[in-house]
């Protein structure tokens, strides 16, 4: 992989949450999913790092 260690627990939650919208979805798949995440968020400037943060932060509006 890139040097990036992924984390059994993590990996198990993603799993569990891309079955729900891809049921023949595969460890491998989750670990993917996981490291393109880190990746993208490791290319990010600090800018949209805290952009990205504000709008996790933010309830969703009905």
């Amino acid at each position: 992989m890139s040097g990036y260690e992924l984390n059994n627990n993590d990996i198990e939650i993603v799993l569990e949450n891309l079955k729900a919208v891809k049921p023949d979805a595969t460890r491998e798949d989750a670990e993917q999913l996981l490291l393109e995440t880190k990746m993208a968020v490791r290319d990010m400037t600090p800018e949209e790092q805290v952009e990205a943060f504000k709008k996790l932060q933010k309830p969703e509006s009905d």
